[in-house]
C-alpha cells in the first residue's frame, strides 16, 4: 500500500540505512556488560534452615517457555515441562501495570548448557537470556 505523495521505496532506501546503521557501529567503540551477581539461599542440610552461600554464584543463563498473563495457565504449562528431574517454575515479571508469568528453567552456568536444556525440553522455540529471570 502507498500513501498520496509518498515516493515508493526502490530498495535504495533500505540499502542507505543498513550503510548507515553499519557506518554508526564501526564509529561507536563496543560496551561491554558484566553479569550481574547475585545470591541464591541454598538449604543447610544439617539443620534444615535456609542459608546464603559463601560465595556470591553468577546470575548466568536462563532457559524461558512462555510469558503469560494467566498465572494459573502458566502454572499449567510449567507443571507440563521438566528436564532431567528439575520442574520449570512461574516467576512473576511487572510490566508497567500488569504483571506476566515466566515459565523458566534455571539459571545456569552457561549459554551452552541452557541450550542444551532448551533442547531436552522437547518445546518449541525456548528463549534463552543472560540473567535469572
Amino acid at each position: 500500500m502507498t500513501f498520496p505523495g509518498a515516493a515508493s521505496d526502490t530498495g535504495d532506501s533500505i540499502l542507505a540505512a543498513i550503510r548507515r546503521t553499519q557506518a554508526d557501529s564501526a564509529a561507536h567503540s563496543a560496551v561491554t556488560v558484566r553479569a550481574p551477581v547475585v545470591s541464591h539461599p541454598v538449604v543447610d542440610s544439617a539443620q534444615g534452615r535456609l542459608a546464603l552461600p559463601a560465595t556470591p554464584v553468577a546470575a548466568g543463563f536462563t532457559v524461558q517457555f512462555a510469558a503469560l498473563l494467566d498465572r494459573d495457565s502458566a502454572q499449567a504449562r510449567a507443571t507440563r515441562i521438566t528436564v532431567d528431574g528439575h520442574p520449570a517454575h512461574v516467576v512473576p515479571a511487572p510490566r508497567g501495570t500488569a504483571t506476566v508469568f515466566l515459565v523458566v528453567l534455571g539459571p545456569y552456568a552457561s549459554r551452552v548448557e541452557a541450550e542444551a536444556v532448551g533442547r531436552a525440553s522437547k518445546q518449541a522455540n525456548p528463549w534463552i537470556y543472560a540473567g535469572a529471570p
